[in-house]
């Protein structure tokens, strides 16, 4: 019985390590292929995209409906997304990010000089 149990766990551990490498692997990619912040947004609206999600014009009269998925850039540097409920709701959830420097940047001559 503990045997079986002590099993259970250790196959439990290792589908969420399997998981968590799964996920920073995505990461590394996503930042990999998001060398500036337009490549950034561009990625983002490709993943809502495969999501279920539509674009919106920022200058149109949108039409939106309950359960709808949907996004809205600017200057292809900034990107929003939401979704709605299918019903009443008395509030809302919200995420937000910067992406003007996915990328790690090192200056080539930096202006301060250190003294061994």
């Amino acid at each position: 019985m503990i045997d079986e149990r002590l099993k259970a766990k250790v196959a439990c551990y290792k589908e969420a390590f399997m998981k968590k490498e799964k996920i920073n692997e995505k990461l590394f990619q996503f930042i990999e292929n998001s060398p500036t912040a337009f490549h950034a947004i561009k990625n983002c609206e490709d993943i809502l995209k495969d999501k279920g999600y539509t674009k919106l014009l920022e200058n149109d009269v949108w039409e939106i409906i309950p359960e709808g998925k949907y996004y809205v850039t600017r200057n292809d540097s900034s990107i929003i997304a939401f979704s709605v409920p299918e019903g009443n709701f008395k509030g809302f959830h919200m995420a937000a990010s910067h992406s003007d420097s996915p990328c790690f940047k090192v200056k080539e001559n930096p202006e301060m000089e250190v003294d061994s």
